[in-house]
């Protein structure tokens, strides 16, 4: 029995795990699960960007099922797999959106899954490598690419020896955090104090230089299958915010993708291991530097400002990854 024959179909899947309109496949496995949290139905399906995935993958007779990873039980022996109590087979190929969201059981599952063959995007290693602003931070300045400089802190932080290493104002943030929530410009020592018993409940925080040249503005570069496929410059509304993510009420604009964006950015995602990610660079002197990787890219936004079908180029990715398989 050849690939097509043992994944393709039409419909969806009921994105809660039950049984669903999708496909049924002979050899009893379900072709990709979309790893998403969500407290309903209606909530897995409101977002665009799960949408997308959706139809693009069915567009390539892959049959989807939004899941959970909360709701999914291991165990050894018949019926090893279950959703919700019910019994699922193990899936082709599982795609990560939760990004900076993902918590040690969806991991922990990617690698599991990974172990009996399933293919994973990300992987749990690069859920690892990435999905932490210290560690990636860390691996992109060994490989030689231009980041800016920064250091974990906490309470009891000496923020007079801080400013002096890296300037003022810096940025304080989530070393896990995503979207530009729980980032903050801080200008002295007296706020950096404050800022960080204010966010001690987002877990670990790191201080980062400021790059003045780049306030309210940087650039969004999509990779897939570890090649660039397009760049957006996003751009802060208000003249005084610091943040241009779209996210933070930032606007977009298509850029032309040059050869040192591309290559900056696809160097970037091959140092954490990422076949898909979104690359945040940001403007630094004459050049730029790496912010942030985003192992679960919102791309909406991005294909209504560049034209580019991005859930498409994933979706041709996971089909091809599969063909391999």
């Amino acid at each position: 029995m050849n690939f097509h024959q043992k994944i393709h179909g039409s419909g969806r899947h009921d994105p809660a795990g039950g049984k669903g309109t999708g496909p049924a496949h002979p050899t009893g496995t379900e072709a990709v699960w979309i790893l998403q949290r969500f407290r309903s139905r209606s909530e897995a399906l409101a977002n665009p960007n799960t949408a997308r995935l959706v139809d693009a993958l069915a567009a390539r007779g892959l049959a989807a099922r939004i899941v959970n990873p909360d709701r999914v039980d291991q165990a050894l022996g018949p019926d090893a797999l279950r959703i919700g109590g019910q019994t699922v087979a193990q899936p082709l190929a599982l795609i990560g959106r939760s990004g900076s969201n993902t918590g040690a059981r969806a991991r922990a599952l990617s690698a599991a899954f990974e172990q009996r063959g399933t293919v994973a995007l990300p992987s749990a290693r690069a859920l690892a490598l990435a999905g932490d602003k210290r560690v990636a931070g860390q691996l992109l300045s060994a490989a030689g690419l231009p980041v800016p400089d920064f250091e974990e802190i906490g309470p009891g932080v000496d923020a007079h020896a801080i400013g002096q290493r890296l300037g003022w104002p810096l940025l304080l943030k989530a070393a896990r955090g995503s979207k530009g929530r729980s980032v903050q410009l801080v200008r002295g020592p007296g706020e950096l104090a404050m800022a960080v018993a204010g966010l001690l409940d987002q877990g670990p925080l790191i201080a980062q230089r400021f790059l003045s040249e780049s306030k309210g503005r940087d650039i969004r570069v999509m990779v897939v299958g570890g090649t660039a496929i397009g760049a957006m410059e996003r751009t802060a509304r208000d003249t005084d915010a610091f943040l241009a993510n779209i996210a933070s009420g930032g606007v977009g604009r298509s850029v032309p993708l040059s050869s040192g964006i591309a290559t900056l950015a696809e160097a970037a995602a091959r140092v954490a291991e990422l076949e898909i990610a979104g690359v945040d660079l940001l403007h630094a002197g004459a050049g730029f530097a790496v912010c942030e990787l985003n192992t679960a890219p919102g791309f909406v936004a991005f294909e209504a400002v560049t034209g580019i079908d991005v859930a498409g180029a994933i979706a041709a990715l996971v089909a091809a990854r599969l063909a391999r398989w």
